[in-house]
């Protein structure tokens, strides 16, 4: 048998390849939910229940697709879904709605009881079991949208307080962790011209203090259309932007390539860090 090397995949392995794992979050009310049902046939884990159930039903009559959606009310709740997302194939696209809100059923688990405080010890357990959620949606054999809502954090940076903007998960070590699993992480806005015309757009790239990820085939702003995303991606892909000269390749991979100098490989898109 061939050994596998991270980060590269043999050409049967190409469709899992395919795969795009994306992290959008914005402030309410600027296209989340909305956005997210524009991917291939999406299946929601939805823990904002209400407003969002609501967009979700209209966005399915407005798109003439059939949605499917899977209350999350406890985490016993969310791991069944993910036990049954993880043996089912005719799943196209899975959504976290939202991991923000998904704390809330993660805290009256640990804590038992609705609107309880938790201490510091307590805000490590909830890490730890986001960590492993998040971590089992992005070795899921689908698309992947996790949705979160923003928060504001201040660092010393040379001396002086800097803002930074991140997804609203618990524990301030997880923007850093996140950026690495997700091949794209997009910072929904909502835009007023002075016309009054107002535009859903998503950031892949911005100013350093708002954290964001764009993967190759994306433009810095993009509309809100998943679908469309994943097909510039796809065609990035397929004009050979990630092909690789025969010669650069460790000599672990060129023993399973052809002798042809003229042999590449492409590599996949970089593997979420697990």
């Amino acid at each position: 048998m061939t050994p596998k090397l991270k980060g590269f995949f043999s050409a049967e392995d190409m469709s899992d390849a395919k795969t795009k794992k994306f992290l959008i979050y914005g402030p309410s009310g600027s296209g989340k939910t909305t956005l997210a049902c524009t991917a291939p046939d999406p299946y929601f884990a939805l823990a904002e229940i209400g407003r969002s159930s609501r967009r979700i039903a209209a966005m399915a009559k407005t798109l003439g697709k059939k949605i499917e959606v899977a209350p999350i009310e406890t985490k016993d709740d969310m791991d069944s879904f993910m036990d049954e997302m993880e043996k089912v194939n005719e799943v196209k696209t899975v959504v976290f709605d939202s991991a923000t809100d998904f704390y809330r059923p993660l805290v009256e688990k640990l804590l038992g009881k609705k609107d309880a405080v938790p201490q510091r010890n307590d805000w490590q357990i909830i890490q730890s079991w986001m960590e492993s959620t998040l971590r089992r949606l992005v070795n899921l054999n689908h698309h992947v949208i996790v949705l979160a809502g923003p928060k504001e954090y201040i660092t010393k940076e040379k001396g002086e307080e800097v803002r930074r903007i991140v997804p609203a998960f618990s524990g301030d070590s997880m923007p850093a962790y996140i950026g690495k699993l997700f091949h794209a992480v997009g910072f929904t806005m909502k835009r007023t011209d002075n016309e009054g015309f107002t535009r859903y757009i998503t950031a892949f790239e911005s100013e350093d203090r708002i954290l964001t990820k764009v993967d190759d085939g994306l433009d810095p702003i993009e509309g809100q259309h998943v679908q469309k995303w994943m097909d510039k991606i796809d065609a990035a892909y397929d004009k050979g932007s990630h092909m690789y000269a025969y010669d650069e390749l460790p000599d672990e991979v060129k023993s399973t390539l052809p002798t042809s100098k003229e042999a590449a490989i492409r590599q996949s898109r970089p593997a979420p860090t697990v």
